[in-house]
């Protein structure tokens, strides 16, 4: 299903592909080496600049800041990656060594702030204020998505609004804002808060699949390391409904998990014991009807089939 919704838009996609290269191309060599490296990653799934197409194609906007649009989300979205890996000393991403253990923490920041910046120069060619605000306003959220995050690590007793706040700010709030700019750009109407409604929740559904993905060790295809969110003291939506409804003695153990004295495997019993992955599929259902929901709103089109079925491809998803 995913292939075929690829194909529909695979020479957009392209284009996409070349403005991102032609944007964070430098006459410093070793700039144009650490971006090689950084944004042509195997098996990157683009699925950001997929869902700007989409939309732009459902409100029938036809313009070349489309394409620009989609690229600038793909670039800070590839930032905000690169100094991700950094602060989690992650060592691994889309099955090869991250950028910072390639070449080094400086280079990997650095290289980030680069395509921020490569991003910000295509922003200001959109000759939109409100794109500008926007887009803005998204970034410094996202950076304070990552800070709540690193206030609440290693704690246990993280609440489930706290919880929905981090993963908004981190993963939903880039999908919701590339809808915004496009209801911007397009001076659509209603039809634009449904896009908005229907990127936030498939971005919480997104983050949600992906904490379970974490912990499923029965999927060989992952490709980044089982446990990665635990092993950094990161609380995620399968461990804090374990510990809503887990004994005292597994409430100390995920405790101990989270701050990184007892391995992480061991929260696996635990799920099993208090039935944590049942519990989570009402939270992942609930967002899947929501962001369905909002697309009753716009009318019929090729566009909007894809857009049904690239949410509902989320919850089954394996990479």
């Amino acid at each position: 299903m995913l292939d075929d919704i690829r194909n529909s838009i695979q020479d957009e996609l392209d284009a996409v592909s070349t403005q991102i290269i032609d944007a964070t191309q430098s006459n410093i060599p070793l700039v144009n080496v650490i971006g090689e490296y950084a944004m042509n990653q195997p098996g990157r799934k683009m699925i950001r600049p997929m869902m700007i197409l989409l939309f732009a194609q459902a409100l029938n906007y036809q313009h070349p800041f489309v394409n620009k649009l989609a690229t600038i989300i793909e670039l800070i979205h590839s930032a905000t990656l690169l100094h991700d890996d950094v602060i989690d000393h992650a060592n691994v991403r889309r099955s090869r060594l991250t950028t910072h253990k390639e070449f080094s923490g400086t280079h990997a920041i650095l290289m980030g702030d680069f395509i921020y910046a490569s991003a910000f120069k295509l922003i200001s060619e959109l000759e939109s204020p409100t794109v500008t605000q926007i887009l803005a306003k998204a970034t410094g959220e996202i950076v304070e998505g990552e800070i709540l995050q690193l206030s609440l690590q290693n704690q246990a007793t993280v609440s489930l609004q706290q919880y929905h706040h981090i993963i908004r700010a981190k993963t939903a709030l880039l999908f919701s804002t590339g809808a915004a700019c496009i209801h911007a750009l397009s001076r659509s109407s209603t039809q634009g808060n449904a896009l908005h409604d229907y990127a936030l929740h498939f971005g919480m559904l997104y983050q949600m699949t992906d904490d379970i993905l974490d912990i499923d060790t029965e999927n060989a295809t992952l490709n980044k390391a089982h446990g990665t969110d635990l092993s950094e003291g990161k609380m995620t939506l399968p461990t804090l409904i374990a510990y809503q409804h887990a004994s005292e003695e597994d409430q100390q153990t995920i405790e101990q998990i989270l701050s990184l004295e007892q391995p992480w495997q061991n929260i696996l019993p635990i799920l099993e014991r208090t039935r944590a992955l049942h519990h989570c599929q009402k939270h992942l259902d609930q967002h899947l009807q929501k962001g369905l929901n909002a697309l009753t709103h716009l009318p019929d089109s090729s566009a909007k089939s894809h857009l049904i079925n690239l949410i509902k491809t989320i919850p089954n998803r394996k990479i």
